[in-house]
């Protein structure tokens, strides 16, 4: 259990330290945003889960993901809600 709680800390504290189109945001940002999907990750530590998530968001043409879900039990798993600006897409 201490180890979900330090990876969920660690994973929503900061945005990941490498340049990405796509940018990792907080619940409170969410509500200002378009949801327009979500995504999964598979097989790595924390960062590497975030790495690939952030890929897949920047693939899908999201502007913003959040992830709401974090496993490193054994592989690893996570999940993520993809969101674009609402105000850009109206």
């Amino acid at each position: 259990m201490k180890k979900i709680i330090i990876a969920s800390i660690l994973a929503f504290s900061t945005v990941p330290a490498f340049a990405q189109n796509t940018t990792e945001i907080t619940q409170s940002h969410q509500c200002e945003l378009l949801r327009i999907g979500s995504i999964t990750a598979s097989s790595g530590t924390i960062d590497e889960l975030t790495h690939q998530l952030a890929a897949k968001a920047q693939n899908a043409g999201a502007d913003y993901f959040r992830i709401t879900h974090l496993n490193t039990n054994q592989l690893g798993y996570a999940t993520a809600t993809l969101y674009n600006n609402a105000d850009a897409k109206a």
